[in-house]
């Protein structure tokens, strides 16, 4: 009896051993590149979200710029002239194209 004991203990022990180096050769070869797509996405997730910061600034400087649009008859003026061209009825434009000097 004892002697089964030890020998099923001997069996144990060598698979044990067994199924512990072939789980860590597996995380081996799989970590490697899992740690690499890791700081791939990381990467990618730090230029969305610095991508993200400008949007949101953006969005901010354009809700001001409505609000100043509908509040700001001067400043709507402004960006009619400046955004499309507009002019009021007894106004004129002149442009000045500067000669070349060939």
């Amino acid at each position: 009896m004892l002697k089964r004991f030890i020998q099923f203990l001997q069996t144990f022990v060598v698979r044990a051993v067994a199924i512990v180096i072939l789980i860590a050769a597996f995380q081996y070869v799989f970590n490697a590149e899992s740690r690499a797509r890791h700081e791939s996405l990381r990467g990618e997730l730090e230029r969305m979200q610095g991508e993200n910061r400008k949007l949101v600034d953006e969005i901010e400087y354009l809700r001001l710029q409505v609000g100043a649009i509908k509040t700001d008859e001067r400043y709507l003026e402004k960006m009619a002239r400046q955004e499309f061209g507009m002019i009021k009825k007894d106004e004129q434009i002149y442009r000045f194209i500067p000669s070349s000097t060939h």
